[in-house]
């Protein structure tokens, strides 16, 4: 069964709550697929111009830096999903600055990282 998206929750283990905010869609979400990340760019722009007030689109100079484990979290997840294909190094180069490509651009819509991530 192919998913589109992977969602993480939180647990306060102290409370023993669990915290799904699915409803809200402020779950810890990496999208997984092509036809996931293009809704999501859809989203992006569609709530970027009814909150262009809160959201500032940045100039590529003024996007911050990803954090290097991030980026190597998104391609994993990315290459764990399509099946761990066998790949040589420089597939796997090409995939992990691909999606540095894909956070950069979130982040020049305006988003920051801890909204990301």
């Amino acid at each position: 069964e192919k998913y589109e998206n992977l969602n993480f929750v939180l647990k306060d283990t102290i409370e023993n709550k669990w915290y799904n905010e699915l409803h809200s869609e402020s779950n810890f979400r990496i999208p997984l697929t092509t036809k996931a990340i293009s809704h999501v760019q859809e989203s992006l722009s569609s709530s970027s111009s009814s909150s262009s007030s809160s959201r500032k689109r940045l100039q590529s100079w003024e996007v911050p830096e990803i954090p290097e484990n991030l980026c190597g979290i998104w391609a994993y997840i990315k290459w764990e999903f399509a099946g761990c294909p066998e790949r040589s190094t420089q597939d796997a180069d090409r995939e992990f600055q691909e999606g540095i490509r894909e956070m950069k651009f979130y982040l020049q819509e305006g988003y920051t990282l801890e909204e990301l991530w």
